[in-house]
């Protein structure tokens, strides 16, 4: 017959064996949390939005526009495809990429590349005006873009930003992939 201190003892392992499962099973769960939403198919989809002037002080890379500027969000690695979060917009609307920065490099620096197409877009203009590039391309036909960007950090290297233009002549705008 066990005693009222074995009885403890057996209790208490078995709190221990359970709160240890407990724990570990937390900790899969938060670990495996940044998971969930591309395993169960749940896209959250960036929003994208015009604002009226290009911000000073935010560097970047912007989509001017007839409607507005839009911001192009940025990769620290190139992609195979277009990313689902990329700026999305009527080809027609587009009148130049805007580079913003402490350190603007020289317009030859920046890379503007047709994805469909496979090949680089020259520059038809560009201006500086202080901390802002403005680059004209050529005229830019609905498709896939990524335009390269020198960082401006302690290694160098490049930022990867992607858009899609698509035609006036669709009647709903197109979603990326």
């Amino acid at each position: 017959m066990k005693t009222n201190h074995q009885r403890g003892q057996a209790k208490v392992g078995r709190l221990r064996t359970i709160g240890a499962g407990l724990g570990l099973v937390l900790l899969v769960g938060f670990l495996a949390l940044p998971l969930f939403p591309s395993t169960l198919g749940i896209v959250a989809k960036a929003q994208h939005v015009l604002v009226d002037k290009i911000p000073e002080d935010g560097p970047g890379a912007y989509l001017l526009t007839d409607q507005g500027v839009m911001q192009i969000y940025d990769w620290r690695m190139p992609m195979s495809k277009l990313p689902p979060d990329a700026a999305i917009l009527q080809a027609e609307s587009l009148r130049s990429l805007v580079i913003v920065g402490r350190q603007v490099h020289p317009a030859a620096t920046y890379v503007l590349y047709d994805l469909g197409r496979q090949h680089t877009v020259g520059w038809q203009s560009t201006q500086r005006q202080g901390r802002q590039l403005f680059l004209q391309p050529s005229s830019l036909p609905p498709g896939d873009y990524l335009l390269i960007v020198p960082t401006e950090d302690l290694f160098g290297g490049n930022t990867y930003h992607y858009f899609r233009l698509y035609s006036s002549d669709l009647h709903t705008r197109p979603y990326s992939q």
